[in-house]
Order: C-alpha cells, then structure tokens, then sequence
C-alpha cells in the first residue's frame, strides 16, 4: 500500500521501490515556498511589498510576515528580503500621524499666502496660522 507524505515532504518516483519522501524545497531569504506536496518538490515565490521572509532553513516557510509597526511619528524603513524593517522617525518638516507599516513620512503641507504652518512634526501635521503681523508689514517709503 502506498503511504501519504507528511507536510513539508512530497515524492516524485514512479515506481513502488521509494520508501522514504523528500524534503520540499528551501527558499532563500525573501521568498515562501509554494505548491510543495504530493509529487512537487513546491517554488519559490517572491514575498510581496510590504512584507519579508527570514532566511531559517526551515522547508515549510509557506508564508510571508508583516514588515515591522512602527509608532506614529516614524515610518519603517528597509524591510524586504529577510529583514523586518527598522522604525525611524520622521526627518524635519514631515509627519506620520498613524502606527503601522508605512514606508514614508508626509511632507507638511502648504499654507495660503497670510498663513504659516505651525507644529508639523513626528505624529502631528501641525496647522495654519495667522502670520505675525510683522511679516505682513510692507515698508512704505522706506518706513514701516
């Protein structure tokens, strides 16, 4: 009688004489592996954005996983292949108001001509204010 293989094996001989199954395929680091059992030794398909694949030598690496969360006021930076991501906060003049995975900061927005933005940084978009009436000032004849 003939016998099934365990998860992670598959058997691609013909003939009744194989009596043991073979492991699946081992994928490098950013990839799963795909279709393994029965008679298929399975693929290698890359793990697609926003997500990666350690490399651990296991042959029933079948999923990706989830770059890393990072806290608003970050973004997460260099996931793929076989790394998580590292969280790095937002550079000057950018926020990121939401946790998650999310790759790039928003630049702070514009404010009309009289306005300035006020308090964009980390988690916080800021807002637009009034311009110091300073600023507003035009010289007149040299005066203000």
């Amino acid at each position: 009688a003939c016998l099934s293989c365990p998860t992670g094996k598959y058997q691609d001989a013909t003939s009744h004489r194989a009596t043991t199954c073979k492991s699946c395929r081992s994928c490098q680091a950013g990839f799963k592996l795909v279709g393994c059992g029965i008679n298929s030794q399975g693929s290698c398909v890359q793990c697609p954005s926003g997500t990666y694949r350690p490399a651990t030598g296991s042959h029933q690496e079948t999923t990706c996983l989830s770059c890393r969360s990072c806290a608003a006021g970050s973004y997460t930076q260099n996931c793929g292949e076989g790394s998580a991501g590292t969280c790095t906060a937002c550079p000057a003049n950018t926020y990121q108001s939401v946790q998650g995975v999310v790759t790039a900061c928003t630049p702070c927005g514009s404010c009309g001509s009289q306005q300035e933005r006020s308090g964009c940084a980390g988690a916080n978009p800021g807002s637009c204010i009034a311009k110091p009436c300073s600023a507003l000032a035009v010289p007149t004849n040299g005066r203000l």
